[in-house]
């Protein structure tokens, strides 16, 4: 009958490869674990790599993203805000257009009441003028260009 016997030889090369296998395995955990890498070559694994390199593109690009929401909300807030402030020159405005038109004035309180409401659409017209981040808010197209001016 046959015997499958292995010789001490062998069962103590196997032992050793086993133990050395296991160290190496150990040595590169402990790589790892001082690095803070699961990957420390590219050789070590290339698949985890390209996924590594491919979620720091993401990343990169996910920050972009948020960097230009951020500015857009911003952009959008200070338009509020001028819209807001251009919102209540026009009610003063039409209150002293109103008051012009009801009540008996002078013609020295009318001229008084066309320079406030000249003054006013000067304001209006350097709120349409506003610039962010070097562009005119209100400039459509041409952000460069000065879009609006006062008519003499």
């Amino acid at each position: 009958m046959y015997s499958n016997r292995i010789s001490t030889t062998a069962r103590y090369n196997l032992l050793t490869a086993d133990i050395q296998k296991n160290e190496a395995n150990f040595n590169r955990l402990t790589a790892q674990l001082a690095s803070g890498k699961r990957i420390t070559s590219i050789t070590e694994d290339p698949i985890g790599a390209v996924n590594i390199v491919n979620t720091n593109r993401q990343l990169g690009q996910i920050e972009t993203f948020n960097n230009n929401v951020e500015m857009g909300m911003t952009e959008i807030q200070t338009m509020d805000d001028l819209l807001d402030l251009a919102g209540g020159y026009l009610s003063t405005a039409w209150d002293k257009a109103i008051q012009a038109n009801n009540q008996n004035y002078s013609v020295d309180s009318l001229k008084a009441l066309k320079v406030e409401i000249d003054e006013i659409a000067k304001t209006m017209v350097d709120l349409a003028n506003t610039e962010f981040n070097d562009n005119y808010i209100f400039g459509g197209a041409n952000t460069k260009i000065l879009p609006y001016e006062m008519a003499d």
